[in-house]
């Protein structure tokens, strides 16, 4: 993995690197502690292990049955591993129920009420009061903590455009989705004190109350020329995260935007990543840092060459050139470092510790050449040859 730092004097070569191999792990089941101390990894078919991120060495090691519909699935941006707010517990989404343990012991705490063996995707609120689950049929189910008990009323009341029946105009096409649609593209974020819910999709971010489950707001942006959520580059999808009660990060492509959160979603920050006129970010993943002052975004630069199927079309950005993280400052939004990787790798999953202050991130396992069109990057990374590297760089 490669480590030069530009724009500021940050450490160039990572503070720490290990690898993993892809036969025996899935990018969709490896996911970092809050302060990136820790890296939960399912190992197949049936270990959870504990990764020492500094120390690249592994930690702890427990048999937690088989795994859930996730591993056969493809895409999906959140894990079957959920740290809590204190990094000492983690929720286990197996093919048996979701499940509370000790994160180096295994030990099993609690398990969640009626949690069957369909749920495959789930995270936990800032605040660790709410646990929310995506099951095989693409419904999404809510829990709280402690007491582990599921919300049954939530989500209760659909978005008008979402309801059966009602379609969505896009520039003139209807669209029909059926109530809490779910695709590999779509992301999802609690707010710090659980009490909102984003769902990132193609074409939109919707805001709900995630007490009475009633749908606040939409964003699409389209009344925002430099940012404008639409369909998804390369497979990359739509991410969204909370950076405070009043402020919602959302990446979609190379482009990403600050949203204010009120009674209306609003454009605070837009940005298109500075690029060459002939590059862009593939931007593949959103981390935030605890305390919401800083995000970074990760992925790979991505040349230009002429569309062969319309040349009037314009350029078309697939051309692999290097991996590449950026880390900023939320709000006022400054770029603070950028962080250049091979020109092999891609970046597939990023994280920052509370204060913003070490980033860590995790190739997509598939070593890129300038040769691989989008679909042949595509077809590699749905069964990626390995292996996956993670590491980690202290950030002024």
């Amino acid at each position: 993995m490669g480590g030069a730092v530009e724009h500021t004097s940050a450490t160039d070569a990572p503070a720490s690197r290990f690898e993993l191999p892809a036969n025996a792990y899935r990018l969709s089941a490896l996911a970092f502690s809050r302060d990136v101390q820790w890296l939960a990894a399912w190992r197949l078919p049936d270990q959870v292990e504990l990764w020492d991120v500094g120390k690249g060495s592994r930690a702890a090691v427990w048999t937690e049955g088989p795994a859930g519909p996730w591993s056969s699935l493809p895409g999906g941006h959140r894990r079957p591993l959920a740290f809590l707010e204190d990094d000492k517990r983690i929720l286990v989404a197996s093919a048996t129920n979701v499940a509370l343990h000790d994160v180096l012991s295994g030990k099993i705490e609690q398990a969640l009420d009626d949690s069957g063996p369909d749920l495959g995707q789930i995270s936990i609120s800032p605040d660790g009061h709410r646990v929310v689950g995506v099951t095989a049929e693409g419904e999404f189910a809510f829990w709280s903590l402690p007491d582990g008990h599921r919300l049954t009323h939530l989500p209760t009341r659909r978005a008008p455009w979402e309801r059966r029946g009602s379609p969505f105009n896009f520039n003139g096409m209807a669209l029909r989705r059926p109530p809490t649609s779910m695709s590999p593209e779509t992301d999802w974020a609690f707010s710090p004190d659980g009490k909102a819910f984003a769902i990132g999709r193609v074409f939109a971010v919707d805001l709900w109350d995630s007490e009475s489950g009633r749908w606040l707001s939409r964003y699409s942006g389209m009344d925002v020329p430099d940012f404008r959520i639409g369909a998804p580059t390369f497979g990359g999808g739509t991410r969204v995260a909370f950076l405070s009660p009043n402020h919602l990060a959302v990446v979609c492509g190379g482009a990403f935007a600050v949203l204010s959160v009120g009674t209306n979603l609003a454009a605070l920050a837009v940005t298109n990543p500075a690029s060459p006129p002939k590059e862009r970010l593939d931007i593949r993943a959103l981390g935030v840092s605890t305390d919401g002052t800083r995000f970074a975004v990760a992925g790979m630069r991505m040349g230009s060459r002429p569309s062969f199927g319309d040349p009037g079309a314009g350029a078309v950005f697939d051309v692999p050139l290097h991996g590449e993280i950026q880390v900023w400052n939320a709000v006022p939004l400054r770029l603070l470092v950028t962080i250049k990787g091979t020109t092999e790798e891609k970046f597939g999953a990023v994280a920052l510790d509370a204060a913003g202050k070490r980033v860590a991130a995790i190739t997509t396992g598939v070593r890129y050449t300038a040769h691989m069109n989008r679909s042949q990057q595509q077809a590699a990374e749905r069964s990626p040859p390995g292996p996956y590297g993670v590491a980690a760089w202290d950030v002024p």
